[in-house]
């Protein structure tokens, strides 16, 4: 157990000290992702060639679909990632090397086993044979062995709109809502619609929560944090808003794509309007067992910096019980 610190204040290298020890605290338990597949659809006849599918046109205008995605399937999506993030920084360390060598005037050394990696750079040269790679999601076909059957399934919610609007939530897994959007287009292509397309996948709310390691007393947090919403005999909890820049990099494909899109519901912003850095408004709930529910934020990144922003102030609101 972590001893208890005795100072009011702390200084930067003790606070970071305490969040490194608390790092792996953080759960995440539910992630939604939008998307839109550009195409307009007819839910009346698409129904019912999906199966757990719940559609009642009356009560809510969208159909409901349970995605099932083998454990599997995501553990290899996982890896496959990966292996494209070091075959890349491998291509680039020799494009380093080779232009090194080539300022030098000095001969080229004979071939070496480092010369493999030049061979075949394309990505798609890259994929096991098992493994289709359709708009940057790797499709793995499903196999029927004795493994598939003793697989973990995660059930993906799936809601699908007329107007081609996709949106999944109930999993923890990033990986597992792209494998999803995914099976849910293979099978409206199935369907002969050809114009089918996943574009703008973005990550919409990341439900989290973290533990402190410590129970706080809240009143003394109200009293040091600035803008908190607190009142014990309507919520047991202190509410606290923060605005985080979104810095993530899927901003630059999201701009690439509305340039070369030509439908009616992407239509082109103006340059100046998408230059702006898009903020995320992170929800901190924070409970006197040292619990923090955090929703509202689009990345991993953004949950980091509010858990850094409140951690001072909840080291000094630390119950000495």
């Amino acid at each position: 157990m972590e001893h208890a610190l005795k100072k009011i204040k702390l200084n930067n290298n003790e606070s970071k000290n305490i969040y490194i020890n608390n790092a792996n605290n953080m759960s995440v338990h539910n992630i939604s992702m939008n998307a839109i597949l550009c195409s307009s659809l007819n839910l009346d006849s698409i129904y019912k060639y999906f199966s757990n599918c719940v559609y009642n046109p009356r009560e809510f205008k969208c159909m409901r679909i349970d995605v099932p995605v083998s454990l599997s399937t995501v553990n290899k999506y996982v890896n496959h990632i990966k292996n494209k993030e070091k075959l890349k920084t491998e291509k680039n360390q020799n494009e380093v090397c080779m232009d090194v060598e080539n300022d030098s005037n000095k001969p080229l050394p004979t071939q070496t086993n480092t010369t493999n990696f030049n061979i075949n750079i394309e990505p798609n040269n890259y994929y096991p044979p098992e493994i289709k790679y359709i708009d940057g999601i790797p499709m793995f076909e499903d196999k029927n062995d004795e493994d598939d059957y003793t697989s973990e399934k995660l059930v993906i919610n799936v809601s699908i709109f007329s107007n081609g609007k996709i949106i999944c939530t109930g999993n923890n897994s990033i990986e597992a809502c792209k494998i999803a959007m995914k099976k849910v287009e293979k099978k409206l292509k199935q369907l002969n619609f050809k114009n089918i397309k996943l574009k703008k996948i973005a990550i919409t709310n990341i439900l989290a929560v973290y533990n402190v390691g410590f129970s706080i007393v809240l009143p003394l947090f109200a009293q040091y944090y600035k803008s908190v919403d607190y009142d014990p005999n309507v919520f047991p909890a202190c509410k606290v808003k923060i605005a985080l820049t979104n810095d993530d990099n899927n901003n630059s494909s999201e701009l690439n794509e509305q340039n070369d899109s030509s439908y009616a519901w992407c239509t082109s912003r103006p340059t100046i309007e998408t230059s702006k850095s898009k903020a995320d408004v992170v929800s901190a709930s924070i409970f006197s067992t040292g619990n923090i529910t955090l929703t509202g934020g689009k990345s991993y990144d953004n949950l980091k910096k509010c858990i850094d922003i409140l951690l001072p102030y909840l080291i000094k609101s630390r119950s000495q019980h």
